[in-house]
């Protein structure tokens, strides 16, 4: 790792309400992430979220319903300046 950078701390925080497991059951989540433009490995994040890149923040909204067990239907709506 470099030293003296400015630019690298990354976190996120969220929370996730019930569980999509069994049949008509569901779950829903919300999260904030933010990246700093040193902060990770490239090949570690997650494409969806900002194009992939580093120097990006914002929210996503994840929602789950499985029609019947053993399949869950998802959602994430992500939600990036």
């Amino acid at each position: 790792m470099a030293s003296g950078v400015e630019y690298d701390t990354a976190y996120g925080v969220g929370v996730v309400l019930g569980k999509a497991s069994n049949a008509k059951t569901w779950e829903a989540g919300i999260a904030y992430q933010s990246l700093d433009k040193d902060a990770l490995f490239a090949q570690i994040i997650d494409s969806d979220f900002g194009d992939g890149r580093t120097d990006s923040e914002g929210w996503f909204l994840k929602g789950g319903y499985a029609p019947v067990k053993n399949i869950t239907l998802n959602a994430t709506y992500f939600i990036t300046p």
